[in-house]
C-alpha cells in the first residue's frame, strides 16, 4: 500500500473548542440529510425561479454550447477554442438527456446532477469523521447561494472532497479524481503538489494515475479529432483585465467611489466588469508574474512540511487555493467555492494538528468560521448586490474589500501554519526509517 511519509506518531488532539459546530447543529445522520435536502431545494429555487438570469446566467451558455455540438456538431474543443478544459463538456452534457432548448429544465438537470455529487461528498464527510465537517459544508453552500449550485466550479467541489478524504490512504485515487477535476476546471490541478510531496511512492502512486487520466482525455480528443484545440483554455485569460470583484482590485473598488478616472466597464467580449484606472493594467499584467512565483514559494513551503504529512494536507491545499483566489486578475464569485473542500474534510477527519492545543479556539475552527463569513459576503455582493456595485453602491464596495481583506487573511493564516510545520530547528526530515502506515 502507498502510503504517506510519517515522521512522528503523536496523538491525536482533540480539543473541545474545535467542535463549535457540533453543538450548533444535531449530529445525527438523519437531521444532516434533512438539512442536506434543505439546502439544495433552496439553491434551486433561487437558481431556478426566484433570480436565474443572476444566479444561473452560466447554465444559459453551457445549455447552447451542448446544443450545437448535438444539433449542428459544433463542438467546443473538437471544431475550435474552449474556455475551459474539454472535459467540463462531459458534465454540461448530462442535463442534456432532459432538453436543450429549454434553460429552466436544463437547470434542473443541473441541479439534480450538482445534489447527487454533492450528496456523495457529504455521505463520505460523514464516513470519515461525524457530522462537523459535513454540517460546515451545508453551511457554506447556504451561505455562498446560488453560484455554489449553478457553475462548473460546482461539479469539481465534491470530487476535490473525496480525493481528499482519500489522500491519506488511497494516494491513486485521489490522485486520479484530483486530475479529473483539472480535466473540467483548471484550479484543482494545483492540488496534485501536497499529495506528491507527502506519499511515499509519489511516481507510482500520483504521477501514473494523473498521467492514465490525462492519456486518456487526450487519447479521446485525439479521436474527435480536436488535438488541436486542446489546450486552447491557457489561453482563455489573455484578453482579460482586472476584474472588479479581484482581490487585487480593492483600492481601486474604494478610489472608484470618490475618483472620476476609475470606473468599472463591461468587457463586451468576455461579458465580464472590469476595473478601469490608472495602474489597473499594469496590476493585472503583474499578477501573470506574481501567480506562478507565489506557487512555487507555497510549494517550497509544503516540502517543508512533509514530516508532518497530515497537517501538509490540511493546510497545503487550503494555502493554494486561497492563492489562487488572491493573486488572480479574475475574481469569479464561484472561486469561493474552492476553499471549502479543504476546511471541510479537516474538519471532518481533525487532522490540523499543529502543536499542543491552545486555549482558545485551533487556528483551523478561525479559519472556518472566517470562511463561512467569507462566503456570506460574497452572495452579498454576487448576487445580491452586483448591480449596485456596478453603479457605485459605497456600501457594497466596503462589503467587497471586507471580503477581500479576509481572503488574505486566510492566506496568510494558512501559510504560517505551513512553515510551522517545517524541519525543526535541527533541521531534521524523513528517512527511511520514518516512512510507515497512516494511522486511522
Amino acid at each position: 500500500m502507498d502510503t504517506l511519509k510519517v515522521a512522528e506518531r503523536r496523538p491525536m488532539i482533540r480539543r473541545p473548542s474545535s467542535r463549535w459546530f457540533e453543538s450548533a447543529f444535531p449530529a445525527s445522520g438523519r437531521a444532516i440529510w434533512i438539512g442536506f435536502a434543505a439546502v439544495h431545494a433552496w439553491l434551486v429555487l433561487v437558481g431556478v425561479v426566484i433570480i436565474p438570469h443572476n444566479a444561473f446566467a452560466d447554465l444559459e451558455l453551457y445549455r447552447s454550447w451542448v446544443g450545437l455540438g448535438l444539433d449542428g456538431g459544433a463542438w467546443p474543443v473538437f471544431g475550435g477554442p474552449f474556455v475551459y478544459p474539454v472535459g467540463a463538456l462531459v458534465p454540461m452534457i448530462i442535463p442534456a438527456v432532459i432538453t436543450t432548448t429549454s434553460t429552466a429544465l436544463y437547470a434542473l438537470g443541473w441541479c439534480a446532477m450538482v445534489t447527487a455529487l454533492d450528496a456523495v461528498a457529504v455521505r463520505a464527510l460523514l464516513r470519515r469523521g461525524g457530522a462537523r465537517g459535513a454540517w460546515w459544508w451545508l453551511a457554506f453552500l447556504f451561505l455562498l447561494g446560488p453560484v455554489a449550485m449553478g457553475r462548473i466550479d460546482a461539479v469539481v467541489a465534491p470530487l476535490v472532497i473525496v480525493a481528499l478524504l482519500a489522500a491519506a490512504q488511497r494516494p491513486r485515487v485521489a490522485a486520479a479524481l484530483i486530475t479529473v477535476g483539472a480535466w473540467i476546471k483548471v484550479a484543482p490541478g494545483v492540488l496534485i503538489l501536497p499529495l506528491l510531496m507527502v506519499v511515499r511512492r509519489p511516481v507510482r502512486a500520483v504521477v501514473v494515475p494523473a498521467g492514465l487520466v490525462c492519456a486518456g482525455v487526450l487519447g479521446a480528443v485525439a479521436a474527435g479529432g480536436g488535438l488541436r484545440y486542446v489546450a486552447s483554455f491557457l489561453n482563455a485569460q489573455d484578453g482579460r483585465g482586472l476584474e472588479v470583484e479581484a482581490v487585487v482590485a480593492s483600492p481601486w473598488v474604494l478610489a472608484a467611489l470618490v475618483r472620476h478616472d476609475v470606473a468599472i466597464v463591461l468587457n463586451a467580449k468576455l461579458a465580464t466588469w472590469e476595473i478601469a484606472g490608472p495602474g489597473t493594467a499594469t496590476a493585472a499584467h503583474a499578477l501573470g508574474i506574481v501567480l506562478p512565483m507565489a506557487v512555487a514559494g507555497l510549494a517550497w513551503l509544503i516540502w517543508r512540511a512533509r514530516a508532518r504529512p497530515l497537517d501538509a494536507l490540511v493546510w497545503g491545499p487550503l494555502a493554494l487555493c486561497t492563492l489562487l483566489i488572491v493573486a488572480n486578475k479574475v475574481g469569479s464569485p464561484q472561486y469561493i467555492g474552492w476553499l471549502a473542500p479543504p476546511v471541510a474534510v479537516a474538519l471532518a477527519t481533525r487532522a490540523a494538528r499543529t502543536g499542543p492545543a491552545p486555549k482558545g479556539p485551533s487556528p483551523l475552527t478561525h479559519i472556518a468560521r472566517a470562511v463561512l463569513a467569507i462566503a456570506a459576503l460574497t452572495q452579498v455582493v454576487f448576487p445580491l448586490g452586483f448591480w449596485l456595485l456596478r453603479h457605485g453602491n459605497a456600501l457594497i464596495a466596503v462589503v467587497l474589500v471586507a471580503r477581500n481583506v479576509a481572503l488574505v487573511v486566510v492566506l496568510v493564516v494558512a501559510c504560517v501554519q505551513l512553515a510551522r510545520c517545517g524541519p525543526s530547528r535541527t533541521g531534521r526530515v524523513p528517512s527511511a526509517s520514518d516512512v510507515g502506515e497512516h494511522p486511522r
